[in-house]
């Protein structure tokens, strides 16, 4: 893996920083504070997202830049003849491949995936083997060289590979004894000779019988070739006898057809023979039924005058009555605003002693023309739809 060029933009101290990397070492210089290890943090930020930051994503964005600001850092590397970019916010990652416009992953998710299966490392072993801390570096000065051999060994995962070798040598050690011990329980040389010349010769025992099968079969080719002329010629006259036989068997159904057809006209000739006589009792039918379905019209044409001039005699009443109604209520509404001593609204003269009475009677006559209303109304809904006889 090779990193080429990284930009932080409201990267903790970095506002807008941008770095290609030529062969060779890179020295990045400048005072405590001023960013040198967010550099490094920012590149394993790019690759493993927040887990490789220090703190929490909150303590990511640049502080002089404000509530919200958008903080972004672009990675480019190569790697097996590859050229990956990688585009990680806050909130969404997406990896280019060899400057294509559109994204080979788009979220973080996928992009974590995508670069772990590239890179071929977890995070631990990714800092292991290509970062170095500057405090680990200056504990490493201050050991002596098999301390630092120790402490390099645990850094880089050696301690790892020292005991998958331990692991293999001890795995080689149970094979070696697990094939003497194979070999200890082989047959002796002799039998095995022996069991490969029983081998062979049941091997040209079979060849022997494969060799008479293909002579049976090629014998067996050769009847065929020989029976198969007669058998199509057979075959063929099969076709033309079935052929013929469904001709048989069409012609015999137009023969019975046609023999049910002619049993069919000689019924009707006799038949026609009393035609006259036929005709006649159905001149007297038809004028019978013509009487009945005259009758039976002016049956219809009454009732369905009936029923229209009832409708209409219904609706005439309502509309009437609730006219009558409207006006009585009027004139009851009047009167209850009157006293006895109050004019009449009829005759103008005084209405005395005979207020309630007055008062009750059209009280009554009003609960009279609303029953008579509302029976009308229903009458009318009856008559609605035409008489099942109409």
């Amino acid at each position: 893996m090779r990193i080429e060029s990284v930009a932080l933009h409201n990267f903790r101290q970095h506002t807008e920083t941008s770095l290609s990397f030529g062969d060779g070492l890179t020295g990045i210089i400048g005072a405590n504070g001023s960013g040198k290890s967010t550099i490094l943090e920012a590149i394993a930020w790019a690759l493993y997202g927040n887990a490789a930051a220090r703190g929490n994503k909150d303590s990511i964005p640049n502080l002089r830049a404000g509530k919200g600001a958008h903080v972004r850092v672009e990675l480019e590397f190569t790697l097996g003849g590859q050229r990956y970019r990688i585009e990680r916010t806050l909130k969404g990652a997406d990896v280019y491949l060899n400057g294509g416009a559109e994204p080979v992953a788009r979220t973080i998710r996928a992009t974590n995936e995508l670069l772990q299966r590239t890179l071929g490392m977890s995070k631990q072993e990714f800092f292991q083997t290509y970062f170095t801390g500057q405090k680990e570096l200056d504990v490493m000065s201050g050991l002596g060289p098999a301390e630092r051999a120790r402490f390099l060994s645990r850094v880089l995962g050696y301690d790892r590979i020292a005991m998958a070798q331990k692991e293999v040598r001890e795995q080689r050690k149970a094979l070696v004894a697990e094939i003497r011990g194979a070999r200890g329980t082989l047959p002796d040389p002799e039998v095995v000779v022996e069991r490969i010349r029983m081998a062979n010769d049941h091997a040209q025992h079979v060849v022997t019988q494969h060799e008479r099968a293909v002579v049976a079969w090629q014998q067996a080719s050769a009847q065929l070739a020989t029976v198969t002329p007669a058998w199509e010629q057979m075959a063929a006259a099969r076709e033309a006898f079935l052929a013929r036989d469904a001709q048989r068997r069409t012609l015999t159904g137009q023969c019975t057809l046609l023999q049910e057809q002619r049993a069919a006209l000689e019924a009707r000739l006799v038949d026609l023979e009393s035609a006259p006589e036929y005709a006649a009792r159905e001149q007297v039918a038809l004028a019978a039924a013509r009487t009945a379905l005259q009758s039976a019209d002016d049956a219809l044409t009454a009732s369905r005058d009936l029923w229209m001039r009832d409708r209409q005699e219904a609706m005439t009443r309502v509309e009437a009555l609730q006219l009558q109604e409207s006006e009585l209520s009027q004139q009851y509404d009047s009167l209850q605003g009157l006293g006895s001593e109050s004019p009449c609204p009829t005759c103008g003269k005084p209405i005395g002693s005979g207020y309630d009475a007055m008062l009750k009677t059209v009280a009554e006559q009003l609960d009279t023309l609303r029953t008579d209303v509302s029976y009308f109304r229903t009458r009318v809904k009856q008559l609605a739809a035409a008489p099942t006889a109409v």
